[in-house]
């Protein structure tokens, strides 16, 4: 066994992570040379990713957020406090303890995020951490892997290129985060996966169009058109599907144009980049047997009007900068259309009025749903690890790599009472008053007069009352102007 993973595995056993001053200071030690290579980190995102200049800041300004973020967690003042809870006498029902030592596999999406944000929770939990990092001609890969050795003790970090622990200590002390998506994530309490499966719109005819279409564009198209959250398919109610289309159209030339010519806007050729812009010959057959309609096209993405709910483009996850727009007749219909495949979508984004959105998130199974909107920080960083909650910024929190042991000391009223009942020393009069003491009774919770009023039943209830109007409207107009007319016809009689 190498020297360093020794070193991780005494530290665990140790405890050495634990301490409060510790984890404030590595997270400190960590935010410094991260603030301090910026200039380069930035640089490296623009040469080696698609993204633009002002989409890497925003790439590091979220890293640095995120440690930031840990670092107040970590008060040490508040930490010891916390920990001498149960000698004060009081219960600490909220304390959580560090699994010892967190396995990171990054994810491929954006990797300054992926690899530095899970490092700092873990610190923040109190873990030592082992990255896994292969060897790759990547400069940025390599620029972080210098960043976190410098900045980091190697008495609790450590980087490899595969798994160094045996089973006995993996089973006692270890919690792995794979990065690396797959059809099938299972979470268990020592593992941590994501799942690959597809983020889904739906437009309805009460959402705003022209801000609908902006949103999506950006969601699909921003970020190199590789976010982890970018739409794989847009369900728009087939009254608004043509107005929604031009919009789209319109807000995706600014994306799609400044590729022009095999030239991106920061001025690398497309043949320089390790990932292709544009789709793959596979996507573009597709399209094509689909009898998909291009709306428009550009080195950098597409977008198209799909009408065959039969094609394979429908049955997964895209991965391509292709924004797909799905005629639908209803929300029941994108219910359904979506709820064919038994998996819970990445995420779901409504654009429709806060009734019909209650409807459309109540029975579409999603990670996460966003009305209305598409935050940006959700486009930025990897899929959040399945069997968790989704948590936007930052997406690995500290509860991902601790345990909740809570500790108890002051006895409740009721474990009083029921010791009294369960004791052999207790008198009779003590148990009977004691039993009457426990309230077992239900209070029954009234229901409001009437039935509940929901959103199909104020559309219904609307109806009849243009119904109620129009016929109380014309029996008034009737006897108004008929009532005299039939009046004389009788008296001339």
């Amino acid at each position: 066994m190498e020297e360093h993973i020794k070193a991780i595995r005494s530290s665990v056993i140790d405890g050495i992570a634990v301490t409060p001053r510790y984890r404030e200071r590595q997270l400190a030690n960590l935010h410094k040379a991260l603030l301090d290579s910026r200039s380069q980190l930035n640089k490296l995102l623009v040469d080696e990713t698609l993204l633009s200049e002002d989409e890497a800041t925003a790439q590091f300004l979220l890293t640095a957020k995120a440690i930031q973020t840990f670092h107040i967690s970590v008060n040490p003042k508040q930490c010891l406090d916390e920990e001498y809870r149960i000698a004060q006498g009081k219960d600490h029902t909220t304390r959580r303890v560090p699994h010892g030592c967190a396995y990171i596999i990054p994810s491929q999406h954006d990797p300054l995020y992926s690899t530095v944000v899970p490092v700092a929770a873990a610190i923040a939990a109190g873990n030592c951490i082992v990255v896994e990092l292969q060897q790759t001609v990547s400069k940025l890969g390599a620029f972080l892997k210098k960043l976190l050795l410098d900045a980091l003790s190697p008495q609790t970090f450590a980087v490899v290129e595969q798994w160094p622990f045996d089973e006995e200590f993996k089973g006692k002390y270890c919690i792995e985060l794979n990065g690396r998506e797959t059809q099938s994530a299972v979470t268990t309490s020592k593992q941590m996966r994501t799942h690959s499966n597809r983020v889904a719109v739906v437009v309805d005819r009460s959402a705003d169009i022209k801000a609908a279409a902006r949103e999506c564009v950006k969601a699909r198209f921003g970020f190199g058109g590789q976010s982890a959250y970018a739409p794989d398919i847009v369900l728009v109610n087939e009254f608004s599907a043509q107005s929604f289309c031009t919009a789209a159209a319109e807000s995706a030339l600014q994306y799609l144009s400044g590729a022009a010519n095999g030239k991106l806007e920061n001025g690398k050729s497309l043949a320089s980049l390790k990932r292709p812009a544009g789709l793959g010959a596979g996507v573009q057959k597709q399209l094509k047997s689909s009898m998909a309609e291009t709306l428009v096209s550009g080195d950098r993405g597409t977008v198209a009007l799909l009408k065959n709910r039969d094609s394979d483009l429908l049955s997964g996850k895209l991965g391509t900068p292709l924004l797909l727009i799905v005629p639908i007749s209803s929300m029941d219909d994108a219910i359904n259309h979506l709820g064919q495949e038994a998996v819970t979508l990445r995420a779901t984004y409504l654009f429709c009025a806060p009734p019909a959105a209650k409807y459309l998130s109540q029975f579409i199974s999603s990670s996460v749903s966003t009305i209305n909107h598409i935050p940006n920080e959700l486009l930025i960083g990897p899929p959040a690890p399945s069997g968790h909650s989704v948590s936007i910024q930052p997406r690995y929190t500290t509860d991902m790599f601790s345990i909740a042991q809570p500790e108890i000391i002051e006895v409740s009223a009721l474990s009083h009472t029921l010791s009294v009942l369960v004791s052999q020393d207790s008198a009779v009069r003590e148990k009977r008053k004691a039993e009457e003491a426990v309230d077992i009774t239900l209070h029954r919770v009234k229901e409001a007069f009437g039935p509940p009023i929901g959103f199909f039943e104020q559309g219904l209830l609307f109806g009849l009352g243009c119904i109620l109007v129009g016929a109380v409207t014309a029996g008034v107009v009737s006897v108004k102007y008929g009532g005299p007319a039939v009046l004389a016809k009788l008296r001339g009689r």
